[in-house]
């Protein structure tokens, strides 16, 4: 369902195999309508920001641990903290930022933290204040590695849940 990419020394996430139940939440959400408008928010994606819905979702985890080597390897969730994930997933805000020439739309999900921490195991840092964990759902090209880093500093517009 997850599986952890720890893809260099600055940089680890959480890939979302796209036939999970929580990568067709967030496709649901995506595409969903909006109650002010009534239009799907890829259509808000395309027509205000130029977004692309990117293909496979990812929760950024930031830098792993020093000396961690680069791997992949499987991450299952218990049932309350899958739940817990698409509860958060379904009520979340859409937030939208821009950073240079990139543009990422995205969804936190620090409320999940702790579960997820004691769920990854030896990831204690995940409980460390600074650290915000997000869902990248679109950019401006729909390649995953053209999304912000940390797009919580740099938010520009909001859509509400």
């Amino acid at each position: 369902m997850l599986s952890l990419n720890i893809k260099s020394s600055s940089y680890m996430c959480l890939d979302i195999d796209p036939d999970s139940v929580i990568h067709k939440h967030l496709v649901k959400k995506v595409t969903s309508s909006i109650a002010q408008d009534e239009r799907p928010v890829t259509t808000w994606f395309y027509y205000k920001h130029n977004l692309t819905m990117l293909p496979r979702f990812h929760i950024s985890l930031g830098a792993p641990p020093p000396n961690s080597p680069i791997k992949t390897e499987s991450v299952n969730l218990h049932k309350p903290q899958l739940h817990e994930l698409i509860g958060i997933i379904n009520l979340a805000d859409i937030h939208v930022s821009k950073n240079q020439n990139k543009k990422s739309a995205w969804i936190s999900i620090d409320d999940s933290k702790f579960s997820l921490a004691h769920q990854v195991h030896d990831f204690s840092f995940l409980h460390s204040e600074d650290l915000h964990l997000h869902i990248s759902l679109a950019n401006l090209t729909g390649n995953p590695h053209d999304s912000i880093a940390r797009p919580e500093d740099c938010v520009i517009d909001t859509i509400t849940a």
